[in-house]
């Protein structure tokens, strides 16, 4: 019987069982509360194996030829190598796939070494491949024990057992996923501290400080054009990075593996990320000094750093939804939601609007509505408009944005129940309650979005679509940022870290992505100039 990851680590957090036994490829790099890794057994070959009835190798396959994988971290490697190969994806057990190679609906498979092993059926290898041909998945052919990190006695015993170089190079390789995938949280608790103090080195509970590891300059940083880029430091998530994070755009595929050598103390990690096709790639290769996990650790996440960076250059995530998803800004403030003095709610003008079609009615009377006719406005209307509203009861409305002048607002009072929920009621703070009418559309066409706290604290707005470049989202955080400060309460003193406690953005349908709050700064910057560029090149308009 199948039991997921998930599911073993909780049974071990509520004290259902002692230990879990794991795939460590397959187990979470987040651990339930209360649950740690605490030892690991020697690694089996970590390397993926290539079976086929006819052909030796990779490279004897011809043009077209069908390779099964359910892997996209295979595929995108294969197709790196061989782009005029079929990678087919393929389900089932290890007899499913095999029977699909003997019927000839594959010309090879592509399977862990490690699970044929275990299983007995290493007979069946053709050729192992080599890491140059392809980087396994992080942790693949480790097994792993977890158990409650409030059992001392548990974890001494399974510490016994650890096999600590393949402990070290899991540790850098689970930390090379970590920061690939989320960055680095700008603080922790105390709580938070001590969890990762504790969980530093297998079988202890109280750990020795850890030397620290020296960092070598990259052994290699090459792409798919075969070109080397200079050695750098570790990037830092500032800015554009931090900001649009991972889960928005298409997926890609990552690979990594690392070897210790007890002799001389060396750790080497190989990592890579590629797109789904295997047009790009980047793989890069780290070593450095490893006397403890936390040594490990920082190895890893110098890795993991330099993947990421490049990943999101490449406006890469792992987000799969099939329709062209919102990135959403979620800002939790530093007020007191229940005190009316310090209610946050405003708007802002965002560069590069929210790449949907937007649709504004205009409730006014006389030349007001001639003025919206003239600006632009999609449906105009006065009492006949709130007939329609009312008679539509808020179903099938033909339009997502609302302006009206203040002489309107007695008749729209009875669309309240129908335009509130829907967060169409004009309002004067908003500006969509206003004699400018003309302004108030040329607003909404730009980019204006409202945003009101909540009662936790938190401003929910949107930013634009998964379909936008990493630029136009900095600039739209950038102005939404100018905005939450705009309406900062007097009560609150001080600049953003005063204010902001912390920021997230996800996708529609992704996973929220901690952003660092003195990254706004300079998203602000951005926006203000490209504002001012759009301003300057409409008034060159105008004088025209």
């Amino acid at each position: 019987m199948l039991v997921l990851p998930e599911v073993i680590d909780q049974a071990v957090a509520d004290g259902s069982v002692d230990i879990g036994v794991h795939s460590l490829k397959d187990q979470p790099v987040k651990l339930p509360p209360g649950v740690q890794l605490a030892a690991c057994l020697p690694r089996d070959d970590p390397r993926d194996a290539f079976i086929s009835i006819k052909y030796a190798c990779t490279a004897d396959l011809p043009a077209g030829a069908r390779v099964g994988t359910s892997s996209l971290r295979r595929k995108a490697q294969l197709l790196h190598a061989h782009p005029h190969l079929r990678v087919v994806p393929v389900r089932g057990n290890i007899d499913a796939r095999l029977q699909m190679l003997e019927s000839g609906e594959l010309d090879a498979i592509v399977l862990a070494a490690a699970g044929l092993s275990r299983l007995g059926q290493s007979g069946l290898v053709t050729r192992v491949l080599g890491f140059d041909e392809m980087l396994p998945a992080a942790c693949q052919g480790a097994i792993g024990i977890s158990c409650r990190t409030q059992d001392p006695f548990l974890r001494w015993e399974l510490g016994l057992i650890c096999h600590e170089p393949t402990w070290l190079e899991i540790a850098a390789e689970r930390a090379m996923l970590k920061h690939l995938l989320t960055p680095e949280e700008s603080s922790e608790t105390e709580e938070e501290q001590q969890s990762q103090s504790e969980q530093s080195s297998p079988g202890s509970s109280t750990d020795s400080p850890a030397q620290p590891g020296k960092l070598s300059i990259p052994l290699s940083s090459s792409s798919s054009s075969g070109s080397r880029a200079p050695p750098s430091s570790a990037p830092t998530l500032q800015g554009i990075s931090s900001i649009t994070g991972l889960p928005l755009l298409p997926s890609f595929a990552i690979a990594c593996h690392a070897a210790f050598d007890p002799h001389d103390g060396l750790l080497c990690i190989d990592g890579l990320v590629a797109s789904e096709d295997g047009r790009t790639m980047h793989r890069v290769a780290l070593s450095g000094g490893a006397a403890a996990a936390e040594d490990a650790e920082d190895i890893g996440r110098h890795l993991g750093l330099q993947l990421r960076e490049f990943a999101l250059q490449h406006g890469w995530s792992r987000a799969r939804a099939k329709f062209p998803e919102t990135v959403e800004a979620h800002v939790r403030l530093k007020v007191d939601p229940r005190r009316g003095d310090q209610m946050v709610r405003g708007a802002a003008v965002l560069p590069f609007s929210l790449g949907k079609p937007l649709r504004i009615a205009v409730f006014a009377e006389g030349p007001d509505a001639d003025e919206a006719r003239e600006a632009g406005a999609d449906i105009v209307g006065s009492e006949e408009l709130v007939a329609a509203v009312l008679e539509s009861k808020g179903k099938g409305l033909d339009f997502n944005a609302v302006v009206a002048t203040p002489d309107m607002m007695p008749k729209l009072v009875k669309l309240g129940r129908i335009l509130g929920p829907k967060g169409l009621m004009p309002n004067p703070k908003m500006g969509t309650l206003t004699t400018q009418v003309a302004a108030a559309i040329a607003d909404l066409r730009r980019g204006r979005v409202e945003f009101k706290m909540d009662r936790t604290g938190i401003v929910h707005a949107p930013l634009g679509r998964v379909t936008f470049d990493l630029k136009q989202l900095q600039a739209n955080i950038g102005a939404l940022t100018a905005a939450l400060l705009a309406a900062k309460p007097e009560a609150i003193k001080g600049g953003l870290p005063k204010y902001v406690k912390s920021v997230h953005v996800c996708s529609s349908m992704g996973a929220a992505v901690p952003v660092e709050v003195s990254s706004l700064l300079a998203a602000m910057e951005v926006a203000a100039g490209v504002l001012a560029r759009q301003a300057g090149k409409a008034a060159a308009g105008a004088e025209a």
